[in-house]
């Protein structure tokens, strides 16, 4: 690929990550009632540059107004990029309709600010256009791809070492599962853990709190949108420990499920059972025992409905994911995202009894978040999931695809955010940290499709986790401070 024919795909990416920020930016703007100190448009009263006597709220509505500008350049910039290059029709029509509804779309926002009336046009119109940049940044990558020559090893089919150039397989499962390398231990290539492995940390292991700090920081801001900074502490950190134990037998039972597989995984084969250094009879109590002490934490600390839903969060994962969706469907990783969307009803019930349309948006943005999170990680141990059994969509679609559902998703996620800011007005603060989050995101994805490494696979995903992390700590900041 010529470094001109990526300017429209680079363009695209800019675009979409600017789209987002512009949104946001102007949940911002009607809380704060910016518009409010600049009497005239397009230029603030009068004036091309902000009055800094008017205050904080009159560089916010210029700062806006100059960001829908700088968008509509890029959306042109792109469009003409994209007719230059004549990679893919589709992208440019796609980004021609953009184009036009953009306009329409800044006068609308202008009337509802103007008139106090209903902003669903205006939310509705700006949704199809960043679906339009997102189609459009899709289509652009793959004309990138379709006019690369291929390398030999996808021409002959064969599968990248760890850390290597992933294979563009798309056309049938057979063409798409790896062969097994040298470098991919087998069960039997596999050292069991020594006799005097520490039982803390085995049983610790068990229990995954990797994966808690994330799910208690979705319960967290789920609280503070409920309560903001009349949060009570004891509640707080009393359902937060109720989480980790809930994440912590939902980690158990799935050890004790997938200790087969896990074996057959390098990624895996270490763990506590796949290498027999707890015996299967003391997980399973163990989990129980964690279930057991969950439930009676969300009920002193919370309720019954927080204490159910904790429930429900341990049997969807270890019953809906671990054993019906994850062996049998390459959908898993979307479906089984609403296991992370639970955090986000349970944080919110414990502290108001009910579950609130805000906790739902929230658990949204997680459920749409995780297929472009995990798909990076089931591209990096592609061989792993293929050697094990799994019918992930790296293995059963090919990287292409499943670099494909990344951008896919990561437009959803974009959007899910978008209505969740549009819903619950999170400020200013969330606005410019989610903007720069989406901007090394894009990034990141964008050098996936371009780099094709398992490298690249792994950016991406720790990428994922920086922005999430980043929504709700704004979330979190923004109802406290």
């Amino acid at each position: 690929m010529s470094e001109r024919n990526g300017v429209a795909t680079t363009l695209a990416a800019a675009t979409l990550v600017g789209l987002y920020g512009v949104v946001v930016a102007g949940t911002a703007d009607a809380v704060a009632n910016a518009e409010a100190t600049c009497t005239t448009w397009p230029t603030c009263t009068g004036r091309l540059l902000p009055s800094l006597h008017r205050g904080w709220r009159s560089l916010l509505a210029w700062s806006h107004r100059a960001a829908v500008l700088l968008v509509a350049v890029l959306l042109v910039a792109t469009t003409v990029a994209a007719l230059r290059e004549r990679r893919s029709f589709r992208a440019v029509a796609a980004l021609a309709v953009a184009a036009v509804l953009y306009p329409g779309e800044v006068v609308v926002g202008r009337v509802v600010f103007r008139t106090g009336s209903d902003a669903t046009l205006h939310f509705a119109l700006a949704a199809v256009i960043v679906f339009d940049v997102l189609a459009a940044l899709v289509w652009l990558l793959d004309a990138e791809r379709a006019a690369e020559t291929p390398s030999p090893a996808s021409a002959l089919g064969g599968a990248p070492a760890v850390g290597g150039t992933q294979p563009d397989a798309t056309s049938t499962p057979t063409d798409a599962t790896p062969t097994p390398t040298d470098a991919t231990p087998t069960p039997t290539d596999v050292t069991p853990a020594p006799s005097s492995f520490p039982r803390l940390r085995a049983y610790g292991s068990l229990m995954k709190l990797k994966l808690s700090w994330l799910l208690c920081l979705v319960a967290l801001a789920a609280m503070v949108l409920a309560r903001g900074a009349s949060l009570d502490p004891v509640t707080a950190a009393g359902t937060l420990l109720g989480g980790v134990l809930a994440v912590g037998a939902s980690g158990t039972f799935n050890h004790v499920l997938e200790r087969g597989r896990d074996a057959e995984m390098a990624r895996t084969a270490d763990r506590p059972l796949a290498t027999r250094s707890v015996p299967v009879r003391n997980a399973v109590a163990f989990g129980v025992a964690l279930l057991v002490l969950s439930v009676a934490t969300f009920v002193a600390f919370g309720n019954a409905l927080a204490a159910a839903l904790g429930v429900g969060a341990i049997a969807f994962y270890t019953v809906g994911y671990t054993v019906v969706l994850k062996p049998n469907t390459t959908w898993n990783t979307f479906v089984g995202g609403a296991v992370g969307a639970f955090p986000a009803l349970i944080g919110w019930a414990a502290v108001t009894g009910d579950v609130g349309t805000p906790a739902l948006a929230l658990g949204a943005v997680v459920l749409c978040w995780t297929p472009a999170h995990f798909h990076n990680l089931a591209l990096a141990y592609r061989e792993d999931y293929a050697n094990a059994g799994y019918p992930m969509l790296s293995v059963v679609r090919g990287p292409a695809v499943t670099r494909r559902r990344v951008v896919w998703f990561l437009g959803l996620t974009l959007l899910a955010t978008v209505a969740f800011a549009a819903l619950t007005h999170p400020g200013v603060g969330f606005a410019l940290a989610t903007t720069a989050a989406t901007g090394v995101f894009a990034v990141t994805v964008l050098r996936l499709h371009r780099e094709r490494t398992d490298a690249a696979a792994m950016r991406s995903f720790h990428a994922s986790n920086v922005f999430l992390a980043t929504v709700l700590c704004a979330v979190v900041l923004g109802g406290v401070v």
